[in-house]
């Protein structure tokens, strides 16, 4: 989860500086699935989140892409009606890593940002990020709408705010 902030936090600055550029074959979803669309019928909710965040899975779905394989495949959607906001692909092991990169830079192209174990395509539109945990042993690739994700994020920003007005309220008399 660290490592999800750091490289959302670069994100932000990459924007605001204005050095985010377009990569090659940027993604409009993922296996059929395009950004916005709601949760298809055979997908099973497997957590709601604060801000309104929901995740789900598909049962039959395919753990792997090429020789890369995955633990777990989550699908995240936000807002009222639900929108397909991103996915996460979860893996195991520095081989799955290896393939994950070389996969990922022959479909996206060089990398717009990239650190020790963390690569990242970022546009305006979209980003995926490929990040692995030496000491875990393990890694996640996400791909995601960008334009859903900045509305989730102030979404979950104004909520947590609310939340500490009302508790701030709710304790007004103990001082």
């Amino acid at each position: 989860m660290r490592k999800t902030a750091v490289v959302a936090i670069l994100v932000v600055l990459l924007f605001s500086l204005g050095m985010a550029f377009a990569f090659q074959n940027e993604p409009d979803g993922f296996r059929g699935l395009k950004w916005e669309d709601p949760p298809t019928e055979d997908m099973v909710c497997v957590d709601i989140m604060e801000g309104e965040r929901t995740l789900y899975k598909l049962p039959n779905e395919k753990l792997h892409i090429g020789n890369a394989w995955f633990y777990k495949i989550v699908y995240s959607f936000f807002g009222s009606p639900e929108r397909f906001m991103r996915v996460d692909l979860y893996f195991y092991g520095e081989r799955n890593y290896k393939l994950l990169e070389s996969i990922c830079q022959g479909k996206f192209g060089e990398e717009t940002t990239k650190g020790f174990h963390e690569h990242a395509w970022i546009s305006p539109e979209t980003t995926v990020v490929l990040v692995y945990d030496v000491a875990d042993d393990k890694g996640s690739l996400s791909l995601g709408d960008w334009t859903i994700f900045s509305e989730y994020t102030e979404a979950k920003k104004t909520a947590e705010e609310a939340k500490k007005e009302k508790q701030a309220e709710e304790t007004e008399e103990d001082w």
